[in-house]
């Protein structure tokens, strides 16, 4: 499995507490303003996890960003 760097660890720490807290999936601006970012910026992060298989999402679908547990991912091998 391809590690995260500590930025896209940070993305993805974020968007599963703001899932949790919230019980919906945070927008891009929920989490570059979080993140103190920019949302060009994060979709950038988005895409990186998206090609390692941490996240995934409806595209075209607001708030849909789903985190991929590692549970997940190892069953996937």
């Amino acid at each position: 499995m391809v590690g995260l760097s500590p930025r896209q660890q940070e993305v993805y720490d974020f968007i599963e507490k703001y899932r949790n807290e919230n019980e919906i999936s945070p927008s891009v601006i929920d989490i570059a303003d979080g993140l103190g970012l920019s949302s060009s910026t994060i979709f950038a992060y988005i895409g990186a996890l998206k090609r390692k298989k941490r996240v995934t999402n409806l595209p075209g679908v607001p708030r849909s960003i789903r985190v991929i547990p590692l549970t997940v991912i190892a069953q996937m091998k």
